[in-house]
């Protein structure tokens, strides 16, 4: 069973993500995710990643990795509900002056 994906620095943008989210829901062993060094991922990829991850039963997520991305205060908002459960959440944005890590290190 896959229970890790690491994406880190492909360049990608809300489209490649969108490709990844449609099979997402079908990986239910996933437990780590790494979208780390995206500079393309925005607040809109930010949002359909957080609709992804709030399905019904909910991905079964512990690890997401999203620093040096472009996330802001919105794409924030938006995954703040879907990552508020996971083990470990990083990410950063000094666009918007704000990081959140729920893992001493990241």
């Amino acid at each position: 069973t896959l229970s890790s994906l690491d994406y880190s620095s492909l360049d990608w943008g809300v489209a490649e993500l969108g490709v990844l989210l449609e099979s997402l829901a079908l990986l239910r062993a996933l437990r780590s995710l790494d979208l780390s060094d995206n500079s393309r991922l925005d607040d809109e990829a930010a949002a359909a990643l957080a609709a992804c991850m709030l399905v019904d039963p909910p991905l079964p997520l512990e690890m997401l990795n999203l620093s040096s991305s472009s996330l802001g205060a919105a794409g924030g908002a938006a995954l703040a509900p879907a990552v508020a459960r996971l083990a470990t959440v990083c990410w950063s944005c000094t666009r918007a002056k704000w990081c959140m890590s729920a893992t001493p290190g990241h």
